[in-house]
C-alpha cells in the first residue's frame, strides 16, 4: 500500500500552454496545449525528488525547453549562441 511521502502533499498533472513548440529547431514557435505530468517521485536522504515530464517533449525541438527531446538531436550551434 502506498503512502503519500509528505502529508497533505499531492503531485498531479499540469495541462498548461505551451508558447514556445517548435517541431524542428529552426521552426517558428506556436502555442499549443501541453500536458506536465509527474514522472518519478522518490525520497533520497530525507529529500524528495520528482522528475517531470512534457506531453509535448518526445517532438519538440525548442532548444531552452528542459522537456524537449529535440527529436533525438541536439539544438543548432547558433541557436544556443543566441540563447546567450
Amino acid at each position: 500500500m502506498s503512502r503519500p511521502l509528505v502529508e497533505g502533499f499531492e503531485l498531479r498533472p499540469l495541462a498548461t500552454a505551451c508558447y514556445n513548440y517548435r517541431d524542428s529547431p529552426d521552426g517558428a514557435s506556436v502555442k499549443l496545449t501541453a500536458i506536465i505530468v509527474p514522472l518519478r517521485v522518490e525520497e533520497k536522504g530525507g529529500v524528495v525528488e520528482v522528475s517531470w515530464a512534457c506531453s509535448l517533449g518526445r517532438s519538440c525541438c525548442f532548444y531552452r525547453c528542459v522537456y524537449a527531446h529535440g527529436k533525438g538531436g541536439e539544438a543548432k550551434p547558433e541557436l544556443l549562441e543566441e540563447a546567450g
